[in-house]
């Protein structure tokens, strides 16, 4: 009786360890590209180029709007195109020139996409590169998924981050999913930095600290938040509120180093 009863006992353990598995998914990353060959125009045309506001493969039943504004890009996700530009991720404009790299990783939850990682430069107008241009500073962006709206949840600083692939990945499965666009703050994950500085700046809070805030006077001018130039959305929706988390990486957790 006691071997039944043991039996049975692990039998049930079994059960609930996989039905917890299936509740929460394993997490894991794939990856799509906005690249213009895997895009399509938005009134349907065949071919586009990378300057262009496209829709893109995404996955699963998703897809990708690329909005290109005057110096300015955003990234949106949605059921279809129309979906896509009317979430809030669609006005997402950071105040300095700004565009995202073409590839996207998805942070898979089994075979549900809960979140979107993609790296973003952004100008930095009190340096210049080697040409003379504003030098760039990486930024990586956590995006939430369907269901519920697609915005931005969390930003990490490539430069101050070692390991920002890792924290990035960390903030979308542990947050993606019960943040709340447009109540919920948008974290600042690990170290804070310039590129952090030059996307926040022209939504900062009063009430952040000063010497973030004084980064923002360093020789930047910020730029008035750009009207939409989205042709599927022309509202207008408040800018994020933001909020610094510092997230701890379990000691000996190798970095990924692949890029973006």
């Amino acid at each position: 009786m006691s071997h039944i009863r043991m039996t049975l006992a692990a039998a049930l353990l079994v059960a609930s360890l996989g039905s917890q598995v299936t509740a929460q998914g394993v997490f894991g990353s794939s990856y799509s590209s906005t690249k213009a060959a895997n895009c399509w125009g938005i009134k349907g045309e065949k071919q586009v180029d990378d300057n262009t506001t496209r829709v893109c493969r995404g996955k699963v039943d998703l897809v990708v709007f690329v909005n290109e504004g005057e110096m300015h890009e955003t990234i949106s996700v949605g059921r279809d195109k129309i979906a896509a530009g009317n979430e809030p991720a669609a006005q997402a404009w950071f105040g300095p020139s700004s565009s995202a790299l073409r590839t996207i990783e998805w942070r898979m939850a089994g075979s549900e996409p809960v979140a979107i990682i993609q790296r973003w430069q952004l100008a930095d107008n009190t340096e210049t590169d080697k040409d003379g241009r504003p030098a760039s500073k990486a930024m990586l962006v956590v995006t939430r998924l369907p269901p519920g709206p697609v915005c931005h949840i969390a930003y990490v600083d490539v430069a101050a981050n070692p390991n920002a692939d890792e924290l990035a990945r960390r903030a979308a499965d542990e947050l993606a999913r019960n943040f709340k666009c447009g109540t919920d703050q948008v974290k600042v994950i690990g170290t804070s930095g310039r590129a952090v500085e030059l996307a926040t700046c022209a939504t900062m809070p009063t009430v952040y600290e000063a010497s973030h805030r004084a980064g923002c006077n360093r020789g930047h001018s910020v730029h008035d938040k750009p009207q939409s130039a989205n042709p599927l959305q022309q509202k207008a929706l408040p800018p994020a509120q933001l909020h610094r988390t510092h997230v701890r990486t379990p000691q000996g957790l190798a970095s990924h180093r692949d890029p973006l």
